[in-house]
């Protein structure tokens, strides 16, 4: 078994760079709990190829996305928004209830159940990227878990621009 690592991140770019790599390795579920997937660039050219080859190798419902709105994703990711319908019997994405505002102030990857990338404030890069901690990511998962079974599903439909 490998041992547990925890690596403390400063700036945007290794953010992105340590989100890009647990979504490639990632085997069957992930967790994204996120006010706004755009500081992620989820649409950039490699992230989304990314996204495009894990999709295929996760558990039906392996993806789920927790946002405070969907306004972000439907204005200003339309490549994951499709990538997203296209992918729909693999990934959901809900809107967090009113009342779990607060907590979603913090923002959540969880890989596969093992691996877990924090940020204590989700418009800020500081971030501690902890790999191999299942009981980590089982405390973490446990209220990301409350939060999404009271979050409504969202609506991130195809946009047809009429």
């Amino acid at each position: 078994m490998d041992e547990p690592t925890g690596t403390l991140i400063d700036n945007w770019a290794d953010t992105r760079a340590a989100w890009r790599e647990l979504v490639s390795g990632a085997q069957s579920t992930l967790t994204i709990c996120e006010v706004d997937l755009t500081a992620l660039t989820p649409d950039a050219p490699a992230m989304h190829q990314t996204l495009r080859q894990a999709l295929p190798r996760l558990r039906r419902d392996g993806l789920r996305i927790l946002l405070l709105d969907a306004a972000h994703l439907i204005a200003h990711l339309p490549r994951t928004r499709a990538l997203l319908n296209d992918y729909a019997h693999i990934a959901s994405v809900r809107i967090a209830a009113q009342r779990d505002a607060s907590a979603m102030a913090r923002a959540v990857l969880i890989a596969d159940d093992r691996h877990i990338l924090t940020r204590p404030q989700h418009d800020r890069p500081r971030s501690m990227l902890n790999l191999n901690t299942p009981l980590n990511c089982r405390l973490n998962g446990a209220q990301l878990e409350t939060i999404w079974d009271a979050a409504a599903n969202a609506n991130i439909g195809t946009v047809l621009g009429l």
